[in-house]
């Protein structure tokens, strides 16, 4: 809802494409003379494409409505999945059989609290991968800052002996195509028998090499 007064120029934020037009009124008093001061009133815009219906309502007098039938509302429409892996302090292996499930349900939670439409958590002791789409809400380092602040408080709840839980600081994320999904879907599920042979990492390193992401080794674990 949009709050306008006459005298105004009018922001039709519903459709961007209207023309900004100044509209005046006078209002008549009791006594039938006509008074210049402003009335205000609040515009209600309501449905979609092909036309949009918009309801006037102005104090003291009655709503009217009308509909302009050409208009279109815009659609902003995204589908990027993106591949997110960062491991526990100093890769310490923290996150043990018995609490991992819940703290991959946690991290879940939290991205669809943010608009993400599609979530795929997985890892092992020492680190997490999730595959998520990303929407049009927020940016990476948002998503990334929101997960690690709000499920660290989570997992030190889980144990007295996980008051000393941190995330590392840095991480890396990297763009799926949506035609590659399902196989990145069984990577990350397939976690567990995948690090039987190779460590946290080496397994980032080949992620940074694959894409072609220079880093410093003195750094890059922090």
């Amino acid at each position: 809802m949009v709050s306008m007064a006459f005298g105004q120029k009018s922001k039709y934020d519903a459709h961007k494409s209207f023309r900004r037009k100044q509209i005046t009124a006078t209002k008549t008093n009791r006594v039938g003379k006509r008074n210049p001061w402003p009335t205000a009133f609040f515009i209600i815009a309501r449905g979609n494409a092909p036309g949009m219906r918009v309801e006037v309502k102005s104090f003291g007098q009655r709503p009217y409505s009308k509909t302009f039938g050409n208009c279109k509302m815009p659609q902003s429409l995204s589908q990027l999945y993106v591949h997110l892996i960062f491991s526990t302090k100093d890769r310490y292996p923290f996150l043990t059989d018995d609490i991992r499930e819940r703290v991959h349900a946690y991290l879940a939670t939290i991205l669809r609290d943010m608009g993400s439409p599609y979530t795929v958590v997985g890892g092992v002791e020492d680190h997490v991968h999730i595959l998520f789409d990303m929407g049009r809400l927020h940016a990476a380092k948002d998503f990334v800052e929101q997960i690690k602040r709000e499920s660290s408080k989570f997992v030190k709840t889980l144990r007295p002996n996980l008051d000393n839980f941190y995330w590392q600081s840095g991480y890396g994320i990297f763009s799926v195509s949506p035609t590659h999904r399902e196989s990145v879907v069984l990577y990350i599920n397939n976690q567990k028998e995948h690090h039987r042979l190779k460590t946290f990492q080496d397994e980032y390193r080949d992620f940074l090499n694959r894409y072609g992401i220079e880093f410093n080794e003195q750094y890059v674990w922090d």
